[in-house]
């Protein structure tokens, strides 16, 4: 479609390693070196959604920040590579790091297993003034994109809700990835439908949303239990419009569900026929895909 697409998002340099052949248990009990292929790339929840967004927005612009070390030169320099483009604060300190370690496939582990050790460092730094200072980009986007780990501290926590009000103030549609699955560990219903009051389309997974209302998670298959997730979420929260995957890796079935119209769609997803290696920001080009189809048809 056209028009202009604005995520603020965390930008981070991500070292990803998978096990050639070994599982995790298996690397440990053998040797203290595990043979796997290793690549660094700028990821983060910022740059995997601009880069998913890009295929169906004419112009994307990512907002971020780094901090004040090599990883921050690497950073900028893998981003000016990508096609969006990037508009990124300098803040004091060390460059979002994570490391990605995923075992090898096993039977019920289709894609294998897998553990981040992420280090948000400078994302966590980004004040309200940063954001401030880029109204003018985020007045004339169609879609602005935020994400609950910008909601979780201070200052980030203040700089994402101004962004998102300027998004509305604007006219925008405001998208909110409401993460992390542990959610309920960082907020109460009650935060969570105050940091929501200008998102106009919320995401995210079903085991989030059970967590964070204490209720017991709907089997897998059971698109009618999902659905009725959905309504009491979007109710509580004030949401009007909600995304919510489930199934097999929380991203294996896809769910729409708007207050006054009931479910969307409810249907799979290509995630379980993703190889291995393709797995990586999967959830993004989901969102990106959904994105397009509610914006861009003007659901």
């Amino acid at each position: 479609m056209s028009g202009t697409a604005v995520v603020l998002g965390d930008v981070m340099l991500d070292v990803r390693a998978n096990l050639s052949g070994d599982r995790f248990d298996e690397a440990i009990a053998g040797e203290s070196v595990a043979a796997g292929q290793i690549a660094v790339t700028a990821a983060g929840s910022g740059p995997n959604l601009a880069r998913a967004l890009g295929r169906h927005f004419d112009s994307v612009v990512l907002l971020g920040a780094v901090g004040q070390d090599p990883a921050a030169r690497l950073l900028v320099d893998l981003l000016d590579k990508e096609p969006f483009a990037s508009v990124i604060t300098e803040t004091e300190g060390r460059s979002g790091t994570a490391l990605v370690l995923r075992d090898a496939a096993g039977p019920d582990a289709p894609h294998g297993q897998r553990i981040v050790v992420a280090d948000r460092a400078a994302n966590d730094e980004l004040a309200t003034a940063d954001v401030t200072r880029r109204f003018d980009l985020i007045r004339e986007a169609d879609l602005a994109c935020v994400d609950g780990y910008g909601l979780l501290h201070e200052p980030r926590r203040g700089a994402t809700r101004n962004f998102m009000a300027l998004a509305r103030d604007a006219g925008t549609e405001v998208f909110c990835d409401l993460v992390p699955h542990d959610l309920h560990h960082y907020a109460t219903v009650d935060q969570c439908r105050q940091w929501l009051a200008d998102a106009t389309i919320v995401g995210t997974s079903a085991l989030t949303l059970a967590c964070l209302f204490e209720r017991p998670m709907p089997e897998k298959d059971d698109d009618g239990a999902m659905a009725g997730l959905a309504e009491l979420a979007s109710a509580v929260l004030g949401v009007r419009t909600l995304l919510v995957r489930y199934g097999y890796g929380h991203c294996s079935r896809s769910l729409a569900y708007r207050q006054d119209h009931g479910a969307l769609w409810c249907e799979p997803t290509a995630y379980p026929d993703q190889p291995a290696d393709q797995v990586a920001a999967y959830g993004d080009t989901l969102t990106a895909d959904e994105l397009h189809r509610l914006v861009g048809a003007g659901v």
